[in-house]
């Protein structure tokens, strides 16, 4: 899937086992699937987040340029 819009449309399409196994909320038995807003800002957040922790582990060094220094 390609853009938020095609992500919402596709959990908008899944069954219900699939709702559930996803974590979906429930309201009387029935799963309710986030708007495509919400999609969109948790992938965005959890972007950002992963993306931090790389960058504060260290596994996103970049790289250095060492240069000489004469006397």
């Amino acid at each position: 899937m390609r853009g938020y819009k095609a992500i919402a449309e596709w959990a908008k399409d899944l069954g219900p086992k699939a709702r559930e196994r996803f974590g979906y909320r429930s309201i009387a038995k029935r799963y309710i699937v986030p708007s495509e807003s919400i999609i969109q800002d948790v992938l965005v957040r959890s972007l950002s987040i992963l993306l931090l922790l790389l960058l504060c582990s260290g596994g996103m060094q970049p790289s250095v340029r060492k240069i000489k220094v004469s006397d």
